[in-house]
């Protein structure tokens, strides 16, 4: 079994104007989810293996404030592709791509909308589910997807084989 977890960036700020989309930082909300949902993983023992995270500055910003509620360091990798906004496909290659042997599992995936959220709904089963639901209606910033694979390898996860199983949110968590 393989699982993943696919976390958007927390909110970012907007005040400086002429700075690059890239370049954006988190305002005080985001920092606050960022680090909530850090401390809410690792309650719940969503630990990832291997992290594959968008260079953007607010996803970056995400991952740093998260990953002192960690209880463990976690190699990360910097993918230039997860920089997307696109229908998913890019994220879904990027999972494809992790060729360790083992596969680690849990991955996490650190991106931005509207990629994260095509790519939860392309990997996850079709049909009545109270998760996928949550997903379709909204993925906020800071929001985590967690989908499992009855898989071996990322290279062979197909869409709509994934089993959502929850979708967690700084509103979840009071924040």
């Amino acid at each position: 079994m393989l699982r993943l977890m696919l976390l958007r960036h927390a909110k970012s700020s907007w005040s400086e104007s002429g700075l690059a989309d890239s370049a954006r930082p988190l305002n005080g909300r985001g920092r606050r989810a960022a680090t909530a949902m850090g401390v809410f993983m690792a309650g719940k023992e969503l630990l990832p293996m291997l992290i594959l995270c968008s260079p953007a500055v607010r996803a970056l910003s995400t991952l740093e404030l998260a990953r002192p509620a960690l209880p463990r360091a976690i190699e990360t990798r910097i993918i230039d592709n997860l920089y997307d906004f696109g229908d998913g496909s890019a994220v879904i290659d990027a999972i494809r791509a992790v060729k360790d042997s083992p596969s680690p599992s849990p991955l996490m995936v650190i991106g931005h909308n509207p990629s994260l959220e095509g790519a939860a709904l392309a990997l996850g089963r079709a049909g009545l589910s109270l998760v996928r639901d949550r997903i379709a209606t909204k993925y906020p910033t800071a929001g985590l997807a967690v989908i499992d694979f009855a898989a071996d390898h990322w290279s062979t996860i197909e869409p709509g084989t994934g089993e959502m199983v929850s979708f967690t949110t700084p509103r979840d968590l009071g924040v």
